[in-house]
């Protein structure tokens, strides 16, 4: 196991794509491995979509309109794309 933690944790270092978030460093602190990566100032989707909850009393309607969503989508393609282009998808399939 700690062979493949080791084996992603290069896979992550050597992915440079403009919809994957960037890997800066990792290390161990007594028995947690920590692993720094670029801050998402605007929050994941989903802190997205629960702050929309909140804050829209309509919410019900839907929290993003069809062009958030496509974009989202879009975006998150490109970096499966990018993915699947270093075979970094292939890898996580074949462990299934």
């Amino acid at each position: 196991m700690y062979i493949d933690i080791v084996r992603e944790i290069h896979v992550m270092a050597s992915c440079s794509h403009e919809n994957i978030v960037r890997f800066l460093t990792s290390f161990v602190y007594k028995t947690e491995l920590w692993i720094i990566m670029d801050l998402l100032d605007g929050g994941s989707i989903r802190q997205i979509i629960e702050r929309r909850i909140r804050d829209k009393t309509d919410w019900y309607q839907g929290v993003l309109d069809e062009r958030e969503i496509a974009t989202v989508m879009r975006e998150t393609l490109k970096g499966l794309e990018y993915l699947r282009k270093i075979d970094f998808i292939c890898r996580i399939i074949n462990r299934c």
